[in-house]
């Protein structure tokens, strides 16, 4: 009986150790529980779904998330109203604002400091990208190596954008690459680009850097 009952105990270690080979990392299980919560219908943040929630639960998610001391709102240019907050110790975002037109949010813009996460945990979440932004430097050189500014990993399907720093000069993509922030808004639209910049679409390729081939001669 001891015998069985050791193989089995091996059995149940053998295979809870190759189940944990194919378990989500827990950043990634945080990205798809706040994301993708069950409490909304598309992309969302902490319960706040753009197109859907009102301005009053919005703000109640966000003041019982961050505490109202690190909440505020302001009307701005059009009667938009913009609601912005900070995060506290706890939370691995740092900031994060509400785009609020006519008592509804219509997008949510969150911020992160470098390395809070990186690429391949968003691709573990919501898988490659249907395509990739790039916005091109049209003469100012603000980035002396580099003819990008900025890239953009576009989930139209999902009405998610996720901008990203710059790696070495290099804007390219890589799996240690880290998110700037979470753009989400649905329906996903183009009209929240810079003017100021030609923006270059180009199809995901895996990981390299876009940028030479985008650049137009």
């Amino acid at each position: 009986m001891s015998k069985k009952r050791d193989n089995l105990l091996r059995y149940l270690f053998v295979l809870a150790f190759l189940l944990s080979g194919c378990a989500p990392a827990p950043k990634a299980l945080d990205i798809q529980r706040i994301i993708f919560p069950d409490v909304c219908e598309n992309a969302c943040w902490m319960g706040i779904e753009p197109g859907i929630s009102a301005t009053e639960d919005a703000m109640r998610i966000l003041v019982d998330n961050y505490g109202s001391e690190n909440v505020t709102s302001e009307e701005s240019f059009g009667g938009t109203l913009i609601v912005d907050w900070n995060s506290n110790s706890d939370a691995w975002e740092n900031s994060g604002r509400l785009f609020v037109v006519h008592d509804t949010v219509d997008s949510i813009s969150v911020n992160f400091s470098e390395n809070d996460i990186v690429v391949e945990d968003i691709i573990d979440v919501l898988g490659a990208p249907d395509g990739i932004g790039l916005e091109i430097d049209t003469g100012l050189k603000i980035e002396p190596n580099s003819k990008c500014l900025q890239i953009w990993m576009l989930y139209s399907h999902s009405g998610i954008r996720i901008d990203l720093f710059p790696l070495n000069q290099s804007v390219g993509i890589h799996e240690t690459q880290s998110v700037s922030e979470i753009f989400i808004r649905s329906p996903w639209t183009d009209d929240f680009f810079p003017w100021a910049y030609m923006l270059t679409r180009a199809g995901w390729d895996g990981y390299h850097d876009y940028c030479p081939n985008a650049w137009p001669e």
